[in-house]
């Protein structure tokens, strides 16, 4: 069985399945290989820039929840908007949290399923009511190495996600499909 690794991702292809085997993620991603051009689609179909390509946009049945500890009070009505292995964006406008400003420390706790994580965090950017969030534990000597939680979060969005995508464009294309 041909295999192409791309970091610590092993990509393989055997009986008409690819496999996407990350060691840290827990269980592969696999996917038809008859809907690997869909993958493709949606792939160059995401709107690629600097700072969200690798930030993984959170959707509202993704079950991830989030509060904010600022100034000894805790928030529980906090959205994730979209998060990465060294933040995260949230959104605060149903919340009855205080406006944070730049450079203010806060602890955010993200909990999907059975995990958990808090981390302490410093407001790098602000646009209304949405806040992003570094992760300072996510960073060391300018390399991408987060506590184990935030990773498996985020690995189980991303797969949460590039499913829906790819589940989405199934049903276009087969809405698309015409009967002569």
């Amino acid at each position: 069985m041909p295999e192409l690794k791309i970091g610590n991702v092993v990509i393989a292809c055997e009986d008409g399945i690819v496999t996407f085997d990350d060691p840290l993620r827990g269980s592969p991603l696999c996917i038809n290989y008859d809907d690997f051009p869909l993958l493709l689609d949606v792939l160059d179909s995401v709107e690629w820039d600097r700072r969200r390509a690798f930030r993984v946009p959170v959707w509202t049945q993704s079950q991830l929840s989030a509060a904010i500890e600022y100034d000894g009070n805790t928030y529980d009505d906090v959205d994730a908007v979209d998060i990465s292995l060294a933040g995260v964006l949230l959104d605060l406008s149903e919340s009855d949290a205080p406006d944070l400003s730049i450079d203010d420390s806060v602890n955010v706790t993200l909990q999907l399923n059975d995990v958990k994580a808090t981390l302490s965090g410093i407001v790098r950017r602000c646009v209304g009511r949405r806040y992003g969030i570094v992760f300072p534990a996510s960073l060391h000597r300018q390399q991408v190495n987060p506590p184990l939680q935030l990773r498996l979060i985020v690995n189980q969005l991303e797969s949460q996600w590039l499913s829906k995508r790819i589940h989405d464009k199934q049903e276009d294309a087969s809405s698309s499909v015409s009967v002569d």
